[in-house]
C-alpha cells in the first residue's frame, strides 16, 4: 500500500479537491483507495455526501442508519491512543473504512457499460462530526487531543500490535489490513491522507512519517504561500535528506489563475527560483528537485463539488490532475 498525504501551508489552494480527484482518477485505472480525512478542524470531507457510505437499499436499513453518516473516524482513533486503558480502547482504523457513494457510483455506471471504472474508494471520515447538528462532543474531543505532541505518540501493544509503533505507523499498518471483499479480497493500492493546513501537530505529524511514502505539497503563487512553501520543504529535508527529496515530494501550485500573463510569468519565475535554491548542486548540475505541477483554476470548482476528472476529463485542470497520478503511479511502482 503507498501512502501519500496531501498537505498545503495555507488554505483555499484546493488541496482537498486535488485529493478527491486523484483518488477518483487512480480508482478508474482499476486501484482500491482509502481516503482518510485527518484535517480534523476543517473537516470537509467528512461532510462531503459523496464520501458518506452508499444509500442502503431496504427501508428497514435507512431507518437503522443515521443520516447524516456520522461515524467514528480518525479523531476517535486519536484520542483512544492517548488514552487506551478508557472503557472504550483505541478504535481499530481498519474497520473505520467504508464504501462511498462516489465509488458505488463510478462502479455501477461501469457495470451498466456507461463507463470504465475498474477500482473502488473507500472512506475514513474525521470522527462523529455532524452537520446539520451540534457537535459539543466532537470540539471536546479537539481540545483534548491538540493539548499533546502526537509527533513522537507511541501506541501501546495491543491485540492488533505486538510491538509498540507510532501513531500514523499504526493507523497505516491497520488500514493495509482492509480487505475488498469484491475485489479478491485484496488491499488498499494507496492511502490518501487529507493532511491539516498550517504548520499544525497533524500537519507535522504527516509530512514527517515514516510510512508516508510521499507528500503533495500544494501552494498558491502569493509570497504567503511561498514563503510558508520553502519552510516546509526545508523542514522536511531535515527528515529525508537531499537523497530522497525528489522521490517523497511533488509540489503543485494551484490555482493558475487565467490572464495576468506578465504578473504570473513573474510568480513563475519566483517559484521556479525557489525551488532551484533548495536543490543541491553536483558537478554543475541541479540535482534531487522535487517535481512541479501546475493546477489551472476553473470557475466550475468555485460553484460545484463536481470533479473535473469525473464530468469534464477534457479540461486543462482535469489533465492536469491525472499528470500528477501518472507520477504518483510511477513512483509507486
Amino acid at each position: 500500500m503507498h501512502v501519500i498525504s496531501f498537505f498545503s501551508f495555507k488554505g483555499s489552494v484546493g488541496r482537498t479537491y486535488l485529493m478527491v480527484n486523484a483518488a477518483y482518477a487512480l480508482a478508474k485505472e482499476g486501484a482500491f483507495v482509502v481516503v482518510a480525512d485527518w484535517d480534523l478542524h476543517a473537516p470537509g470531507l467528512t461532510v462531503m455526501e459523496r464520501m458518506h457510505r452508499p444509500e442502503p437499499e431496504s427501508d428497514e436499513e435507512n431507518k437503522a442508519r443515521r443520516n447524516p453518516d456520522v461515524r467514528k473516524g480518525v479523531l476517535d482513533y486519536i484520542q483512544g491512543a492517548l488514552h487506551p486503558y478508557d472503557d472504550d480502547g483505541v478504535p481499530d482504523p481498519m474497520t473505520m473504512a467504508k464504501p462511498t457513494r462516489l465509488g458505488q457510483n463510478a462502479r455501477k455506471r461501469d457495470e451498466e457499460g456507461h463507463d470504465s471504472f475498474k477500482g473502488d474508494i473507500w472512506f475514513i471520515p474525521a470522527g462523529r462530526f455532524n452537520p446539520t447538528g451540534l457537535n459539543k462532543e466532537y470540539h471536546d474531543q479537539l481540545l483534548n487531543v491538540m493539548g499533546h505532541d502526537l509527533s513522537d505518540w507511541i501506541m501501546e501493544p495491543d491485540k492488533s500490535s505486538s510491538e509498540p509503533q507510532l501513531l500514523v505507523e499504526f493507523f497505516c499498518e491497520r488500514v493495509i489490513e482492509v480487505k475488498h471483499p469484491d475485489m479478491d479480497n485484496r488491499p488498499p493500492d494507496f492511502l490518501l491522507i487529507d493532511s491539516r493546513t498550517g504548520l499544525t501537530e497533524i500537519g507535522n505529524l504527516l509530512l514527517k512519517a515514516e510510512s508516508v511514502n510521499r507528500m503533495v505539497l500544494v501552494s498558491g503563487f502569493n509570497d504567503q504561500n511561498l514563503t510558508g512553501l520553502e519552510a516546509v520543504i526545508r523542514d522536511i529535508q531535515t527528515v529525508v535528506g537531499y537523497n530522497e527529496l525528489s522521490s517523497r515530494l511533488s509540489i503543485v501550485l494551484s490555482p493558475v489563475p487565467q490572464g495576468e500573463e506578465r504578473l504570473k510569468t513573474e510568480r513563475v519565475k519566483k517559484f521556479e527560483e525557489l525551488l532551484g535554491s533548495l536543490a543541491r548542486e553536483e558537478h554543475g548540475v541541479k540535482e534531487f528537485m522535487p517535481d512541479a505541477y501546475y493546477v489551472p483554476y476553473h470557475p466550475h470548482v468555485a460553484l460545484n463539488e463536481d470533479l473535473m476528472v469525473e464530468s469534464y476529463p477534457e479540461t486543462d485542470l482535469a489533465k492536469a490532475v491525472f499528470d500528477i497520478v501518472g507520477d504518483i503511479k510511477r513512483k509507486s511502482n
